[in-house]
């Protein structure tokens, strides 16, 4: 293993633009929502949700990154995969939640008061792009 492999090993794997995006994305929705929402419960509810939605992101993103040991990524061999019995049913899974979930979302539009919805709406783009700017934390420093 030479020097270049050993610095990238714990890098962050994207490019730092997407974590200027995600910066802009979660400070502006965070402002337009703390902007038009005059409830002080609705307030409280947008803040839980935002902060239920990102540590469930980050654990998803943070996970795998903790559980392969860094000696022995360096030693798996390149052509080496993961067992494909689970791979079919994953990608159905993900497959109808990547098809359901606009149809979710109008749904619970008609469900939902509007200010429950639009706070739903802004807490998953401010969640999501909060747990990026983790992820580009956890990975930088450690």
């Amino acid at each position: 293993m030479n020097k270049d492999e050993d610095s990238k090993q714990g890098r962050y794997p994207f490019n730092l633009s997407r974590v200027f995006l995600n910066v802009l994305t979660s400070a502006l929705s965070t402002f337009l929502a703390l902007m038009l929402i005059e409830e002080a419960l609705v307030l409280l509810y947008f803040l839980t949700s935002t902060a239920l939605v990102t540590a469930i992101v980050s654990i998803l993103k943070i996970r795998p990154v903790i559980k392969v040991p860094k000696s022995r990524t360096s030693e798996a061999p390149k052509n080496s995969r993961l067992p494909s019995r689970g791979r079919p049913v994953g990608l159905l899974i993900l497959l109808v939640a990547i098809l359901m979930f606009p149809f979710l979302l109008f749904l619970s539009a008609r469900v939902f008061d509007p200010a429950i919805w639009f706070m739903l709406i802004a807490s998953i783009a401010s969640g999501i792009g909060i747990s990026e700017i983790l992820f580009y934390i956890y990975c930088e420093k450690w």
